[in-house]
């Protein structure tokens, strides 16, 4: 049996994008979540030769209760996201938004580092 795509629009907040197609691409896992995702756009045509007129980006999350790495993590997403706020903010599109933004990201780091300190020591292992 085949995944059904499940397209998401909770991105949709502006022109840029209103053109990006994000889709989970499988169904969920046993924790509820899917594990793959894919993220295209399409050109208008307008801008001659740019090699990133038209593409995608398929993300792959960890899955499963094993240490081992198999896909990118939340929290290794959400440094993405904060590495990028972080750039914006020194240079010509710093925003009252941006900082607040850069904040609340930081705010989702700390509770899902929480959440797994407090998850290693009900297993009994303070190891990270």
């Amino acid at each position: 049996m085949t995944a059904q795509r499940r397209e998401i629009v909770s991105h949709r907040t502006n022109r840029v994008n209103e053109r990006l197609r994000v889709e989970a691409l499988d169904e969920p896992g046993p924790g509820g979540a899917c594990c793959l995702y894919a993220v295209s756009w399409e050109g208008d045509g307008e801008a001659e030769g740019d090699a990133r007129e038209t593409g995608a980006v398929v993300l792959t999350f960890h899955a499963g209760a094993d240490d081992r790495p198999n896909g990118v993590t939340n929290e290794a997403l959400l440094a993405v996201v904060m590495d990028r706020l972080e750039g914006f903010e020194s240079g010509r599109q710093a925003s009252h938004e941006g900082t607040v933004a850069k904040g609340l990201v930081r705010r989702a780091l700390e509770i899902l580092r929480t959440a797994e300190q407090r998850r290693r020591a009900a297993a009994g292992t303070d190891q990270p």
